[in-house]
């Protein structure tokens, strides 16, 4: 798209040369980070490699959320937020019925 104002910009403060018209760069947007993570029993071999990656995520990424499904969906971003990856496992253990 055109960027009509700098274009003006670039045209008043070269006396008048029309320039090349100028292009609208493009702003980079920070995307959430979202993981769900199956919990139910047909993945209880994988859950916790799962869950320490997603351990990993939140404490690498400002906008990560992260849930656990099996038979109910289970936001556990804030427990994973904690520092200790034992602490932060248990309090999302203790959060999630159905795990």
């Amino acid at each position: 798209k055109l960027d009509l104002r700098r274009s003006l910009r670039e045209i008043v403060s070269a006396d008048g040369d029309v320039p090349s018209p100028l292009l609208r760069r493009r702003q980079t947007v920070p995307r959430k980070l979202l993981l769900l993570i199956d919990v139910s029993g047909s993945m209880k071999l994988h859950t916790a490699d799962y869950l320490k990656l997603a351990h990993a995520a939140v404490q690498g990424a400002d906008r990560a959320e992260i849930f656990t499904f099996g038979t109910r969906l289970t936001r556990i971003t804030a427990a994973l937020r904690i520092r200790d990856r034992d602490q932060a496992l248990a309090r999302a253990a203790a959060q999630v019925d159905d795990w």
